[in-house]
């Protein structure tokens, strides 16, 4: 849920709209506006200098992006699919933020949510197998899209099977391999492939490795 101090300023900003695979910002690029996710999926990423790329989050309408006190950008953005971005200017939110705690707030709240979302990646990739990094994968889209509150068992994939395994440390060979094995299991079902069926939930945490 969007903090609706943080929601209200951008609402009072523009409105951007971006095709599938654009770019919005990347790193080392300079902070001018404060962005908020109003439909369509988007990555933050960063690459080695190999070339290699590492998604450290998938936004979804009411993400937040660009809260930062750095002056560029330590990380880039492009959007999945079609998006409708709201932005206001980061200086008119610097200022509004003196006069108004409640902002500075609002600001360390969705800071917060990032880093804790990084921490889960971490713990993730680091101490999962390769099936288990994509139950729990499913296990959070089923969280995110069915609002926070009521976990949806029909999840849409805005990504494809290379970001997902860009997010998570995996191939895109091994992804596929756990789809088929999580199905194969009766934990998901496929009736697409930018679509998955929770068949059965708990079978699905055993896998994740998820405890009450």
């Amino acid at each position: 849920m969007a903090p609706p101090v943080l929601l209200d300023l951008v609402q009072q900003g523009e409105t951007l709209t971006l095709n599938a695979h654009e770019t919005l910002f990347s790193e080392g690029d300079p902070v001018q506006h404060l962005y908020c996710v109003a439909e369509g999926t988007m990555v933050l990423s960063r690459y080695s200098v190999s070339g290699e790329r590492q998604i450290m989050a998938f936004l979804f309408p009411g993400d937040f992006l660009g809260i930062t006190f750095e002056k560029t950008f330590s990380l880039g953005a492009e959007t999945l699919t079609k998006c409708i971005l709201l932005r206001v200017d980061h200086a008119a939110l610097d200022e509004k933020a003196v006069d108004d705690p409640s902002v500075w707030r609002a600001m360390s709240e969705v800071t917060w949510r990032f880093l804790r979302g990084s921490m889960e990646l971490t713990f993730t990739i680091g101490r999962k197998s390769a099936v288990g990094r994509i139950a729990s994968f499913l296990l959070y889209l089923s969280f995110r899209q069915g609002g926070f509150t009521a976990p949806t068992a029909d999840i849409s994939l805005p990504m494809g099977r290379q970001d997902i395994g860009d997010f998570l440390g995996l191939t895109i060979e091994t992804v596929s391999r756990c789809f088929t094995k999580l199905k194969e299991t009766g934990c998901i079902a496929l009736p697409t492939t930018d679509r998955v069926e929770l068949v059965d939930v708990e079978a699905l945490r055993t896998a994740a490795d998820v405890v009450d």
